[in-house]
């Protein structure tokens, strides 16, 4: 079951604001800044950028879940390995404290 989604603003590698649709519990564990209808200059996210990616693992079955992390200065994006994090397990929708694990980089698609 998804969340409800919202919008917030993206900034790319080189400095580009760009908004685009999230669900907002994961907002909210990136730390992310809402979209008002003008903070995002560059307009809708472009397909060809695959936005960065932190990993969470569940300290018990140490399956791992994927977050975009929209700014790069925001806690998720930040923490080193091993930093504990609440969120939901969508396996129970159960509060779980994951645990950062590896991150991915912003890609650009052709």
């Amino acid at each position: 079951m998804a969340g409800s989604m919202t919008k917030v603003v993206y900034t790319d590698d080189v400095g580009v604001a760009y908004w685009m649709r999230l669900d907002a519990s994961n907002a909210t564990l990136a730390g992310a800044t809402l979209y008002d209808g003008t903070n995002a200059a560059g307009g809708r996210l472009p397909t060809g950028i695959q936005p960065r990616k932190r990993y969470l693992r569940h300290p018990t079955t140490g399956r791992e879940r994927s977050f975009v992390c929209p700014d790069v200065t925001q806690a998720l994006w930040t923490d080193a390995v091993g930093v504990v994090h609440a969120t939901t397990d969508f396996g129970t929708l159960a509060n779980a404290n994951y645990v950062t694990a590896g991150r991915t980089g912003e890609v650009m698609r052709s």
